[in-house]
This record gives structure tokens, sequence and C-alpha cells, in this order.
């Protein structure tokens, strides 16, 4: 619950913030989605690398946590806290995406729609390049008083366009967002808004340590996700292979590094490098196994033959009677 005196101070603080809009942190958020076979969705900062979203192992509020509780993969945004952001969405997605962004609301400041018969191909369209720079984003903001625009939690991502949000940060926390469509966000099109570097160690508002959990011995709801260069594969149709930029995060994705015949230098075979039967690897000897599956064979056909000699008996046992 926000106070009349922490709503005024609020107000003051996001005042302050206009007043230094050239100097507002400015982020861009891409989002790619990888077409069949290798069906995936990324998630970058700032040009970096792709990621597939996976979150931490455990909750990042938990008291206990630490780094090595981080997956490789985790997408994680750093903003400073009591400050103004300027996010610019950009995706290079065919179809539009519902973003949510929890506990901050956005401020819609401008939407750029592509033309898509020219920026875009069968398999995706190019990063909108209509806010490119970070100097024409600063001055946008600028010339847009505070809550001007109208404020979202959550908002429509064209395909291949751009939208520029702007948010007032306040004490340090975490904040979820995703993409509200649920295949999506499972699928790595999230990631964890970090305010003012947030630390469980350093802050107050965490989880109890008696906080229930909905983990049991049959029942995780964390599930450790592998982790990965994706796989290049150039000869793939309109050349939407994955490169090194991107970071894997699904077994299917990552079985090229995680198989066996990937990792051939791990194995010690009893046979030696060579090819051998995999029959050596059985306790029981190959012969064995022959011989107790013809026997059983054998058998069955034996078996199968006196039944059908005592039928043709008792059929001729009824005959007799009538002649």
């Amino acid at each position: 619950i926000t106070t009349l005196s922490q709503s005024e101070h609020y107000k003051d603080r996001r005042m302050q913030s206009f007043a230094e809009e050239d100097q507002a942190e400015v982020h861009f958020i891409d989002s790619h989605f990888q077409p069949y076979p290798q069906h995936s969705h990324f998630i970058r900062f700032d040009e970096g690398h792709f990621y597939q979203h996976v979150n931490p192992i455990k909750t990042m509020l938990d008291p206990s946590f630490g780094q090595g509780d981080m997956h490789p993969n985790t997408a994680q945004l750093h903003v400073a806290a009591f400050s103004t952001v300027i996010l610019v969405w950009r995706t290079t997605s065919l179809m539009d995406h519902p973003m949510h962004l929890h506990g901050l609301k956005m401020e819609i400041l401008d939407i750029a729609i592509p033309v898509k018969q020219k920026d875009c191909t069968l398999s995706k369209c190019k990063l909108n390049q209509f806010y490119d720079s970070s100097d024409d984003i600063r001055a946008l903001a600028a010339s847009i008083p505070p809550n001007e625009k109208v404020l979202k939690d959550t908002f429509i991502l064209p395909a291949g366009g751009a939208v520029v949000t702007r948010i007032y940060t306040r004490e340090p926390s975490l904040w979820y967002s995703h993409c509200h469509l649920e295949m999506h966000h499972l699928d790595g099109m999230a990631f964890i808004l970090n305010v003012g570097n947030y630390s469980s160690y350093s802050s107050t508002r965490m989880l109890p340590k008696d906080y229930p959990s909905c983990d049991s011995p049959f029942v995780q709801t964390q599930i450790q996700y592998p982790s990965c260069d994706c796989y290049e594969n150039p000869n793939t149709i309109l050349g939407t292979y994955l490169n090194s930029e991107y970071k894997c995060s699904r077994d299917h994705l990552c079985h090229h590094v995680n198989s066996r015949a990937a990792n051939l230098e791990k194995y010690h075979f009893p046979g030696g490098d060579g090819i051998s039967s995999s029959n050596a690897n059985y306790r029981v000897p190959g012969w064995a196994i022959s011989f107790v599956v013809v026997a059983v064979v054998c058998l069955v056909l034996s078996m199968a033959d006196r039944i059908m000699n005592s039928a043709h008996r008792l059929k001729e046992e009824e005959k007799e009677p009538e002649r």
C-alpha cells in the first residue's frame, strides 16, 4: 500500500527524473523466434548474446540464494533504482507479441511498425532501426512529460516493429517480464528486470525462511535445463540457422553437445575405439540368449501341434456315434 506521503515522494522523484531525461538509461530488448526444426524463442539486451531464458533453480528472493543457483542462460537486465529507464522493445518475429512486465507501469512513448514487404522475409523480419540511437530516444523522452502517454503493464509488440517505453524505478527489487503467449513464455521469451542490483543478502524484502514450497520428492517445480551454444547448420533453408550468438536451454537443442556421439573422448569402451558388437556388454552371452529364444519357439510350435491334433481327434470321436 502506498501512502499519500509516499505518493508525493515518488511524484517528486518522477519530476526530478523528467528534468534529467537526457541522462536516462536506455536499453534495447530484442526478441527472436527460431522456426522449425529448431523451434525456440530468445531474448537479448543491448546487442549482446541471445539467450533462451531459463529461470534460476531457486527463487532469487530466497535468503539462501547464491550465484550457484543462477542458470547460465538466465536473461537478467540490470537497471538503476530510483531512476528513469527507457526500454526499447524490438522483435524479428513475423507475429505480434503481447509483452507483460510485472510490478511497474510502462509509459508507451512511441510505436514503430515496419513495412513487411520490405523489412521481412518468409522466415523473419529485420530488427527495426527506426529508433537505433540512444540520443534520439532520450530526446523523444525529454519531449514528453511524465504520465502524458498511456500507462500499460502489457502492450502489443508489432511483428518486426519496435515499442519505446518509459518506466520509473523505485527501491531495489526483482520484476519478471515475459510474452503473454504461454508457449512463447515457457520457450524462453522472458527475462528478469533487476532494479538496483537487488540481492537477498542486503535486502529486507525477501521470503521468510519457513516460506512453503511446492517442491516434493515426487514433484519439482524448477527443472534443471541444459545450456549450450546452439547447433549451427548453414544448410538450413532460407538461411535461418542459429549461430554462436544464440545460447540454447532445451534438451533437443543441446543434444549435439550432450549426446554420447558428441563426447566420445569422455567414454571408455571395453573393446577400445574400434567398432564392435554391443553384445559384449550383456551379462548373459549372446549364444545363450539365442538358444533360449529358439527353445521357446520350438516349445510353442510343439504345443500348437498337440492342440491341433487333440482338436482333430475330438471331432473324429463326435462323428463315430452318428455312423
